[in-house]
């Protein structure tokens, strides 16, 4: 579990557990933290631009999309992986529009903005792992016409909402390295979210 209380994850285990089961479980309490850590980025963006949208199960929906797709990569020695995005149109004129402070957008100003919620999703979560001394480098985000299926072919751990702004999923496909641990360095001075850091 993560909250801005805690300082540390750590996960007991069982007496008499091998040191190979004691390291599979500890794997799997990171990355249920970095999990959490994902999807507080993404409730944290979609409420930052006041979108009108509750979580819903990720099931796959043969309907036609009509929306964006996009793919970032990140590149670091204790984190990497990818995330993904699936952004409909409606959902992506409704953020630009209270990004802008206006009424409506141009349509052709769409797939670009796509491309930039994917790429403050991931800034997100580099500024939530940041306090661990965890690292990572942003490269430049892909974006997609999207279509019933996704060109993407998307992996890891996948989040989903709806509502009358439309749908927002994104997946998190990310490899830990073993000796990354989620422990705060107080030596780390926070930042808040828009700030820029240059590291």
């Amino acid at each position: 579990m993560v909250d801005g209380q805690r300082s540390e994850v750590l996960v007991s285990t069982p007496p008499g557990e091998s040191g190979t089961e004691r390291s599979s479980t500890r794997l799997s309490a990171r990355r249920e933290a970095l999990n959490e850590m994902f999807a507080a980025c993404a409730r944290e963006l979609l409420e930052g631009y006041a979108a009108s949208v509750t979580p819903l199960v990720p099931e796959v929906d043969k309907r036609a999309f009509d929306g964006w797709a996009a793919r970032i990569q990140f590149t670091g020695e204790q984190l990497h992986g990818t995330i993904w995005l699936r952004v409909s149109r409606t959902l992506s004129q409704a953020t630009l529009c209270a990004a802008s402070g206006r009424g409506s957008v141009s349509e052709h100003l769409l797939p670009d903005w796509s491309g930039e919620l994917a790429n403050q999703l991931l800034g997100r979560l580099k500024n939530k792992v940041r306090p661990f001394a965890v690292s990572f480098e942003l490269l430049v985000p892909q974006v997609f016409v999207e279509s019933e299926e996704s060109p993407l072919s998307p992996k890891g751990v996948c989040l989903r909402w709806g509502g009358q702004s439309g749908e927002f999923w994104c997946w998190l496909d990310a490899t830990l390295a073993p000796d990354t641990q989620f422990v705060v360095d107080e030596t780390i001075v926070p930042v808040e979210e828009g700030e820029l850091i240059l590291f």
